[in-house]
Protein backbone atom coordinates (compact mmCIF):
# COMPACT_ATOMS: atom_id res chain seq x y z
CA UNK A 1 0.00 0.00 0.00
CA UNK A 2 1.24 3.51 -1.05
CA UNK A 3 -0.29 6.15 1.21
CA UNK A 4 -1.67 9.45 -0.70
CA UNK A 5 0.29 12.79 -0.02
CA UNK A 6 -0.46 16.30 -0.32
CA UNK A 7 -1.61 17.31 -4.00
CA UNK A 8 -0.28 20.38 -6.06
CA UNK A 9 -2.01 23.56 -6.28
CA UNK A 10 -3.96 23.66 -9.14
CA UNK A 11 -2.91 26.41 -11.57
CA UNK A 12 -4.64 29.75 -11.86
CA UNK A 13 -8.20 29.24 -13.81
CA UNK A 14 -8.80 30.00 -17.13
CA UNK A 15 -12.54 31.60 -18.08
CA UNK A 16 -14.22 29.35 -20.70
CA UNK A 17 -17.53 31.02 -20.76
CA UNK A 18 -19.31 33.69 -19.29
CA UNK A 19 -22.88 35.16 -19.21
CA UNK A 20 -25.08 37.62 -17.51
CA UNK A 21 -25.40 35.51 -14.14
CA UNK A 22 -22.52 32.69 -14.54
CA UNK A 23 -18.88 32.18 -15.39
CA UNK A 24 -17.27 28.54 -16.09
CA UNK A 25 -13.59 27.55 -15.42
CA UNK A 26 -11.16 25.82 -15.91
CA UNK A 27 -7.89 24.38 -14.27
CA UNK A 28 -4.91 22.15 -14.64
CA UNK A 29 -3.61 19.83 -11.76
CA UNK A 30 -0.17 18.46 -12.53
CA UNK A 31 -0.07 16.32 -9.31
CA UNK A 32 -3.01 14.62 -7.60
CA UNK A 33 -1.22 13.66 -4.65
CA UNK A 34 -1.49 9.72 -5.70
CA UNK A 35 -5.36 9.95 -5.17
CA UNK A 36 -8.82 11.14 -7.18
CA UNK A 37 -9.16 15.26 -5.28
CA UNK A 38 -12.67 15.03 -4.73
CA UNK A 39 -13.44 18.65 -3.93
CA UNK A 40 -12.18 22.16 -4.48
CA UNK A 41 -12.92 24.90 -2.82
CA UNK A 42 -13.38 27.85 -4.84
CA UNK A 43 -13.61 31.38 -3.52
CA UNK A 44 -15.18 34.67 -5.67
CA UNK A 45 -16.68 38.26 -5.59
CA UNK A 46 -17.73 40.91 -7.72
CA UNK A 47 -15.69 43.74 -7.96
CA UNK A 48 -18.17 45.75 -5.97
CA UNK A 49 -17.94 43.91 -3.32
CA UNK A 50 -15.76 43.49 -0.07
CA UNK A 51 -15.97 39.85 0.85
CA UNK A 52 -15.55 36.86 -0.99
CA UNK A 53 -17.57 34.12 -1.51
CA UNK A 54 -16.65 30.03 -1.03
CA UNK A 55 -17.89 27.32 -3.18
CA UNK A 56 -16.85 24.18 -2.41
CA UNK A 57 -17.65 21.68 -5.52
CA UNK A 58 -17.93 17.89 -5.28
CA UNK A 59 -16.22 17.71 -8.71
CA UNK A 60 -14.97 13.95 -8.41
CA UNK A 61 -11.78 14.93 -10.31
CA UNK A 62 -13.43 16.82 -13.04
CA UNK A 63 -11.58 20.35 -13.56
CA UNK A 64 -14.12 22.33 -14.38
CA UNK A 65 -16.77 24.65 -11.98
CA UNK A 66 -19.72 27.07 -13.28
CA UNK A 67 -20.59 29.41 -10.77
Amino acid sequence: MIAATVPDAPAAPELLQSGRTYVEISWFVSYDGGAQIDDYEIDWKLDTEETYTSIIGSTAGETSFRI
